[in-house]
């Protein structure tokens, strides 16, 4: 079997109390009753999850939807639904999915015959569900986790913040940042290029096109950081003709 993994969107204290029910002999039964009930809204869950993001990937990339849009509404489209895509998987992978999935692996494991528990984990998996087994710990043995009381306070993970700067500040460096790769990569000009819901900053070389960044943010926020990269570009070769003027005086 392999090795567990921990769900960290989920409380260490619900882990712990599925890890015990299903090393309790005496409840078995009813647990098996009751995870299969659940798993079956899991499951409808999983796969209509599934289904909406296949939708959008085929709205955005199949030209039967858009080939009578002229390019400006064929970009809108596009970029909309490769967005809404985008959005739909950021917000099912997190807790809502480790929490079904959760119920998932429990009925997988309370399977009666090792046939039945690999029909599970294919069904799960196929619904884009994680069927590995529960654990607490990284280096935990499921089958020997000190189970949590109910009345024990929810330990929730800390999580190390970074300082922030301010948006300007960051702003400008990266500005810093991308025109000086822009500059040491022999690039011309740049662009911004939307794709898989994601928007690209790439440059254009002598030799071709060469991705300099990704970036959060819309397209159009991407299109105005290209104008300020190559606004910058412009200033340095300006610059750099002067210099070399001066120095041939």
């Amino acid at each position: 079997m392999p090795e567990g993994i921990i769900r960290r969107h989920v409380d260490a204290r619900v882990i712990s109390y599925a890890l015990s029910l299903l090393n309790d002999k005496e409840v078995r039964p009813e647990l098996t009753s009751a995870v299969r009930s659940c798993a079956q809204g899991a499951m409808m869950a999983g796969t209509g999850v599934a289904a909406a993001i296949y939708a959008c990937r085929g709205a955005s990339s199949s030209p039967l939807f858009f080939q009578r849009m002229n390019a400006k509404q064929r970009e809108y489209f596009v970029a909309f639904f490769e967005a809404l895509e985008q959005l739909i998987q950021e917000a099912w992978l997190g807790p809502l999915k480790e929490a079904l999935e959760t119920v998932m692996v429990l009925a997988c494991e309370t399977e009666d015959t090792a046939e039945g528990e690999i029909k599970s984990r294919g069904f799960a998996q196929g619904a884009g569900y994680d069927t590995r087994p529960l654990a607490v710990h990284e280096d935990d043995d499921v089958s020997d986790v000190d189970v949590l009381e109910p009345h024990t306070p929810l330990r929730r993970r800390v999580r190390k913040k970074r300082s922030r700067c301010s948006k300007e500040a960051y702003q400008k460096q990266r500005l810093e940042n991308l025109v000086a790769r822009a500059l040491a990569g022999g690039v011309r000009t740049a662009r911004a290029v939307m794709g898989n819901g994601q928007v690209y900053v790439f440059g254009d070389t002598m030799k071709g096109s060469t991705k300099l960044a990704k970036l959060r943010g819309s397209l159009s926020d991407g299109e105005r950081l290209c104008r300020e990269i190559n606004g910058e570009l412009a200033r340095a070769a300006i610059d750099y003709t002067s210099s070399a003027n001066a120095e041939a005086l």
